[in-house]
């Protein structure tokens, strides 16, 4: 058998609630759940945010109860209220996510101005570095490019030009201070490249 607050009419348990009745407001709550569960479910698309909304309803409800003005139908009153949250809550998310991916288009942003900057630089030190190397000797170009562009060992180089390897190594450390030089009387810093 029914106790007497679930057959009272919803109007009827809000004005009860309103005047203190805890069991009005617990029996409107069990009696709306799942209806306003559905409603945000299919406002939102999102059982999680649809969860959260239907708790932050009833929260809402309870603090308005003691401004609802009995006689009013509690059907609409109820779901201006969850319509208001809804929309809210979807604009915030909105707006959040469109912020989130303004900051990532950002950042992407920067990291390809900044490969951009990196290119640009390295085709500057290409460049540069194939000036400078007009300034060595043939030998001394020859060292550099079979060491640090084909990767040959010091004992291979020597094979190539038929010295000794220590002649390999003081010619390859002279065409270097020759380069560093070089870049210094053009004002690079190469430090930031390597």
């Amino acid at each position: 058998m029914p106790n007497a607050a679930e057959i009272l009419s919803d109007e009827d348990l809000m004005k009860l609630a309103s005047e203190g009745s805890r069991s009005a407001f617990e029996t409107l709550v069990q009696r709306w759940d799942r209806a306003v569960l559905g409603y945000f479910q299919r406002f939102t698309g999102n059982a999680e945010w649809s969860r959260d909304l239907r708790q932050e309803l009833f929260f809402r409800l309870f603090r308005a109860r003691e401004t609802y003005q009995p006689g009013k139908k509690f059907t609409p009153w109820l779901y201006r209220m969850a319509h208001n949250l809804a929309v809210d809550l979807v604009c915030r998310r909105k707006s959040r996510e469109q912020q989130v991916e303004r900051e990532e288009l950002e950042a992407r942003l920067e990291q390809v101005d900044e490969h951009a900057r990196r290119e640009v630089w390295e085709q500057e030190v290409v460049r540069l570095l194939s000036n400078a190397m007009r300034f060595l000797d043939e030998d001394e170009r020859t060292i550099l490019i079979l060491k640090h562009y084909e990767h040959i060992t010091f004992e291979e180089i020597a094979g190539v030009l038929d010295c000794p390897v220590s002649t390999v190594k003081t010619r390859m450390y002279r065409s270097f201070a020759k380069l560093r030089r070089y870049f210094r009387r053009q004002g690079v810093d190469l430090s930031s490249f390597v």
